[in-house]
């Protein structure tokens, strides 16, 4: 039980240690950065609830559809979309107009945390049920995915706040987010070589990318200079 409740947990924690010690100029409140990861693990409750609605309504059950049609629906209509929506919404609501959101990198600690704290709670339930191979797995994959569609999605609320074109980079805050999740469930859907080369490569380029705007948007820090003054 200890075992499983640790494996569980040490990945999202240890995100979001990273992104929170990574932020080095001008650091979040604790208390904020715990507070948006305990939103994002309370907003699993919606989810649960929605898929008992979706069995309770039989939606399901999409056997009818091809294999491909069948990847698409369970990745995006089941998974990303309804994750990120809420995901989003927290944002939104409890810090977007948050005083302390007052540079480009508190996008992504703001984003990221919310999403650690839903791919927290979504960890402990499947190690739970599946066991420690799962957790294993998921610690490597399914936790840092979350965590980059975080960051996907800080990058467009921080070019919201501080760029322009307001409702354009806020919507796109959603979409990119639901991208990001969302393909890469698509792709593990699908069995074959190919597609696990391709799950592969995709989630080395989502690495890279969500490095190059970690360090891109550091750097465009107003405060980086206070630490020589």
């Amino acid at each position: 039980m200890l075992l499983l409740l640790s494996l569980a947990l040490a990945p999202g924690l240890a995100l979001l240690i990273f992104i929170y010690l990574k932020d080095k100029y001008e650091p979040e409140p604790l208390k904020l950065v715990i507070k948006a990861f305990l939103l994002g693990a309370l907003s699993t409750i919606v989810i649960v609830f929605f898929w008992i609605m979706v069995k309770i309504i039989g939606l399901h059950s999409h056997s009818h559809l091809s294999k491909l049609h069948q990847a698409l629906y369970s990745a995006f209509v089941q998974a990303a979309l309804p994750e990120e929506l809420l995901k989003w919404l927290v944002f939104v609501i409890f810090f977007y107009k948050l005083k302390d959101f007052n540079e480009w990198f508190d996008g992504l600690v703001y984003a990221s945390a919310i999403s650690l704290g839903f791919a927290t709670v979504e960890n402990v339930l499947y190690v739970f049920s599946f066991g420690v191979k799962t957790g294993i797995i998921r610690a490597i994959t399914a936790v840092p995915l979350h965590f980059m569609a975080g960051l996907a999605q800080g990058l467009f609320f921080s070019l919201a706040k501080f760029k322009g074109y307001k409702a354009l980079n806020i919507t796109l805050a959603y979409v990119t987010g639901v991208a990001v999740h969302g393909f890469y469930d698509f792709l593990l859907a699908l069995s074959g070589l190919w597609f696990t080369i391709l799950t592969i490569f995709y989630f080395v380029a989502v690495i890279w990318l969500s490095k190059q705007i970690l360090n891109g948007l550091l750097e465009k820090s107003q405060f980086k200079n206070r630490l020589n003054d």
